[in-house]
């Protein structure tokens, strides 16, 4: 039957609203599996945000007990501050990582607590090997090379009195078993002699027992006894016997050999003999107690404040000085430490073999009364002086580390006991939770490394960015040329006239001098340009500048890709151009007056434009191609940077300006700003992948930045002396003058991890770890 029109029409409008119904439906599913997966996401994003926020907090936590650790153990604040960063990279996490590795820069290591606490520790005169002595009657070997333990042997420490434990190359050490004194093979640990002592009638007690240098005789020393005289045994290595007994009561060493001091008797003064020719007459010694021997056999002596040395015949040749009290004098009687009794913390470190008082140490006031513990290396380089003194109520915290040639303070080393190296280049320190600390006083650090090739005083230097290559200018104008991967010197030029700045191709095959020739009103600037294969020069370029007394080449920098030079002169006000290929001139920048003193170039990436910074605060950008100028002058910089994407980095001049800014010269906007860091920017530099960014504070600070900019990182212990920094081409140093001397930074908390888990010998324990962070999830780092 056929259907009529309105029944067709009436289906026809049912399906379209069923489909009607059918799309509303699906739109409908489609709206509510999109909000449930947008709740999904919130809730997902929340969590990680919430997981995100707890891991940088427990980072902050961690890098704030890091810190507080620093200044006792080493190990502890190492580990925390590594598991700081790995918990979240946090800039405290980053702050405390270049805090520790600045603090403990020089560390080479750091031996794990053992079973009881180190009484003592000791380094043979090689310093290959170190021995820690621990309270419960034994002693482990450890390899300095290395970084391990040799072994563990049971005895306690020869009371020594000029000698030491160890024979001078570290293989034979002594240690003490009641009346026996055992002789180990420190290579092994194992023992390889003994000398019994029982013919000296000692019964467990004797006074002190010395190994020699060589390792071919024990002195000892019995404990003294009513009526009976006062002599020291000599007792033969080799053959394991005793071969002399001499009269005396005390040893004191010199280059020349061994002096024993007799007793006096019956009120007569004492006498110094001398074991390496027995038959010779003793030297009378005046009213006084001898301190030490010098380099020539001379006695040392101190009398009522007054400390003399005198001549063979015992009279006084010359005084030292008066109102002091003796410290220390090293092995060899070359040099001497006193302290003035007017000022307990003030020392002197003397030379005794050129009658020379090399430094004054001026260390803090002593607290108490306690008059502090001082050593002194055997190369009189460095002195030390312990924060307090071991006494009934007070025990060593630590020492300060200072210069014995300049009387600067070098270091904090925390620990009761210390041992310096006789070469001085290692320390080692006890930590009163048993942990020993070796100090490393090499040019090698974990954060810094000085390149000791570079000169005595460097001037100015330069870095190929594609090249393994440096060039340093030192205070007298000579060029070295180092090998920047190990700081080995590759040859040197000398300038034909006097050198302010140098520069490198981005290849390292040119070396540019800027200098200025001649006086007066003749004065005028040039570029010297050598090849740095074989030291020959390629070319003199010619300032553009009127001559004058006060020209002096402040910048010189070849553009990225080499292509061309530039020179800014500081009283010229202006930027010279050369073309590398032709050496012909290009634009001149900054016509007098527009840009004032130049104080820094910049080059752009591509070439295309160079940065201008001056004195009068402002700083201009150029076009390299027409030499105009692109836009208004800056104000409110001098130190200018480019980074790897085109961006301008301007250094500020403080006075609540913001110590950095990122300013795009394109789009003449600024970017990003820094907050103000209260000094004035003197320096810049951009890391290649323009992550990191250094600057040099007008108070010699190097503060380092992430192009967030929120806040910066001080490199804790590196007085930088100029604005004169750059990175290597890839990154991963930061080179500065810094202490007289050129000085690589390593940068990136990746690195300053690894260098920092270097230091600690292994992770913490579990119970260490609830010790060092209580509260805090247990993370096995390093």
């Amino acid at each position: 039957m056929a259907l009529t029109d309105e029944q067709v029409a009436f289906l026809r409008a049912s399906r379209s609203a069923a489909r009607r119904r059918a799309g509303r439906l699906r739109v409908a599913a489609v709206s509510v599996g999109v909000a449930l997966a947008a709740l999904a996401a919130l809730v997902v994003t929340g969590e990680s945000a919430t997981v995100a926020q707890r891991r940088e907090a427990g980072s902050r936590r961690l890098a704030a007990a890091a810190n507080e650790r620093a200044a006792g153990d080493v190990r502890q604040a190492a580990l925390l501050s590594a598991a700081a960063f790995t918990q979240a990279d946090t800039a405290e996490a980053r702050e405390s990582l270049v805090r520790q590795l600045g603090r403990f820069d020089k560390v080479r290591g750091v031996v794990p607590a053992g079973g009881a606490p180190v009484s003592d520790v000791s380094l043979s005169v090689d310093e290959s090997v170190l021995v820690i002595w621990r309270e419960d009657g034994t002693a482990q070997v450890w390899d300095t090379v290395a970084m391990r333990s040799r072994g563990i042997v049971s005895g306690t420490r020869l009371a020594s009195v000029a000698g030491g434990d160890m024979s001078a190359d570290g293989r034979l050490l002594g240690v003490r078993r009641g009346s026996v004194v055992v002789l180990v093979d420190t290579r092994t640990a194992k023992e390889v002699g003994q000398a019994d002592l029982g013919s000296l009638g000692l019964t467990g007690v004797f006074a002190w027992a010395d190994l020699s240098r060589d390792g071919k005789t024990l002195m000892v020393k019995p404990a003294g006894t009513p009526g009976t005289p006062d002599r020291i045994g000599l007792w033969d290595i080799d053959s394991g016997t005793l071969v002399d007994q001499v009269p005396g009561y005390m040893l004191a060493a010199g280059a020349y050999g061994r002096a024993t001091v007799i007793s006096a008797r019956d009120g007569e003064p004492a006498a110094m003999g001398h074991l390496t020719d027995p038959g010779k007459a003793p030297t009378p010694l005046p009213a006084g107690r001898l301190v030490g021997v010098t380099e020539s056999g001379a006695p040392v002596m101190i009398d009522a404040g007054t400390i003399r040395v005198l001549t063979p015949a015992g009279r006084t040749a010359w005084t030292v000085g008066k109102e002091m009290r003796f410290e220390a004098i090293t092995h060899d009687g070359r040099y001497l430490a006193a302290g003035r009794t007017a000022d307990r913390g003030r020392y002197e470190v003397w030379d005794l073999r050129a009658r020379k008082r090399l430094s004054t140490v001026a260390a803090p006031a002593v607290v108490g009364g306690y008059i502090p513990r001082v050593s002194l290396s055997d190369d009189g380089r460095w002195f030390t002086v312990a924060t307090s003194s071991v006494s009934t109520y007070q025990r060593t915290a630590g020492h300060t580390v200072y210069s014995a040639r300049s009387g600067r303070k070098e270091a904090d080393l925390p620990g009761h006991a210390i041992a310096l190296g006789a070469r001085g280049r290692l320390m080692a320190g006890a930590g009163s939770n048993g942990t020993v600390t070796l100090w490393d006083r090499g040019p090698a650090g974990r954060l810094l490394t000085r390149l000791d090739a570079a000169g005595a005083k460097p001037y100015g230097f330069g870095i190929a960015s594609r090249a393994d290559t440096l060039a340093v200018l030192d205070a007298a104008g000579t060029v070295r040329l180092l090998r920047r991967s190990d700081g080995r010197l590759l040859r040197t030029v000398r300038p034909a006239a006097d050198a302010f700045r140098v520069a490198l191709s981005p290849d390292g095959a040119l070396l540019a001098v800027a200098e200025a020739r001649g006086a007066g009103w003749q004065r005028n600037a040039q570029v010297e340009v050598f090849e740095t294969a074989n030291g020959r020069r390629v070319t003199v370029l010619a300032g553009q500048g009127i001559p004058s007394p006060r020209i002096v080449p402040a910048a010189l920098v070849f553009s990225p890709d080499g292509s061309r030079l530039y020179l800014g002169e500081e009283h010229g006000r202006s930027v010279y151009t050369w073309h590398t290929d032709s050496w012909r001139r290009g634009p001149r920048f900054g016509p007098d007056m527009e840009v004032g003193v130049v104080e820094s170039v910049a080059v752009s990436p591509d070439g295309a434009m160079i940065a201008v910074g001056g004195g009068i605060q402002r700083v201009q950008v150029w076009d390299t191609a027409t030499g105009k100028p692109l836009g208004d002058r800056l104000g409110r910089s001098v130190a200018v940077a480019f980074s790897p994407d085109g961006l301008l980095v301007l250094g500020g001049v403080g006075a609540g300006n913001p110590a950095l800014v990122l300013y795009d010269p394109r789009a003449r906007r600024i970017v990003r700003v820094a907050p103000d860091s209260g000094e004035r920017t003197v320096g810049v530099a951009v890391a290649p992948d323009g992550r990191t960014l250094a600057s040099v504070t007008g108070d010699r600070r190097l503060q380092l930045w992430d192009t967030g900019l929120e806040r910066s990182i001080t490199v804790q212990g590196a007085t930088i002396e100029s604005g004169d920094i750059g990175f290597t081409g890839a990154g991963d140093r930061l080179y500065a003058l810094r202490d007289g001397g050129l000085s690589g930074l390593v940068v990136g908390p990746r690195r300053w991890l690894e260098a920092l888990c270097a230091i600690t010998g292994g992770p913490m324990t579990a119970d260490q770890w609830q010790e060092a962070a209580p509260g805090e999830r247990f993370r096995q780092v390093c």
